[in-house]
């Protein structure tokens, strides 16, 4: 999974250095790490025998997807990478769309 970042440019002015950390709660390298925060907090109560999923509602139903793997790209594009039934599935998704729910689901197969 690649994280994109800015290619190397001259450092900015102190002002807009301190705007810039300010508002870094905005980019979607927060909101991951956010995410994977509560995802490891939700965990933390799960027996061997369950998993995190997650029920994502926004396409006129809801789905229940294992994910697998999170990434992002800056700066508001999330990427949830897992299964959907036994189907491989990416989700491209917009911070501003972002709502689900977190699940603990049974495994499939006990590693």
């Amino acid at each position: 999974m690649e994280k994109f970042q800015k290619s190397q440019e001259t450092a900015p002015a102190p002002n807009v250095r301190e705007a810039i950390s300010a508002n870094a709660y905005c980019y979607a390298d927060y909101s991951y790490k956010v995410i994977m925060e509560r995802i490891k907090e939700f965990e933390t109560g799960l027996d061997d025998e369950h998993e995190v999923a997650v029920k994502l509602a926004s396409f006129g139903q809801a789905i229940t997807m294992s994910v697998s793997d999170i990434g992002y790209s800056n700066p508001s594009t999330l990427i949830f990478y897992g299964y959907v039934g036994e189907q491989y599935a990416t989700l491209v998704q917009h911070m501003s769309q972002l709502n689900f729910l977190l699940l603990a689901v049974k495994k499939k197969w006990l590693y």
